[in-house]
């Protein structure tokens, strides 16, 4: 006798639930990955490892075209533990910047 357990995600995609999913089990990501997405996902299920892992990636990867996404999703969580880091190096990121302070500006 078997039992199946279903865990629905409504609002994330598939990759980003696998990810989570691989993540848990061999502390490992994909190569390609929504951070965005996997850090509200990290969060919820209280994976307090890749929400520290998926901010980082967030700052790394911030310059102008994105800074606005950036700055939404980490200031979700900005009085996270495992963000608060990535929040002050994302600042520190846009204050010497002035293309992101511009771009920042105009997505207000």
């Amino acid at each position: 006798e078997s039992n199946a357990s279903i865990i629905k995600i409504g609002d994330a995609s598939h990759a980003s639930v696998e990810a989570l999913v691989q993540y848990m089990y061999i502390g490992q990501l994909p190569e390609s990955v929504d951070n965005y997405e996997l850090l509200r996902l990290a969060h919820r299920y209280d994976q307090k490892e890749l929400v520290h892992t998926c901010a980082e990636n967030i700052v790394n990867s911030a310059d102008s075209l994105n800074v606005c996404d950036a700055s939404k999703a980490l200031r979700l969580f900005k009085d996270d533990p495992e963000v608060t880091s990535a929040w002050s190096r994302l600042k520190q990121k846009i204050r010497e910047d002035d293309a992101m302070k511009e771009s920042l500006m105009m997505g207000v």
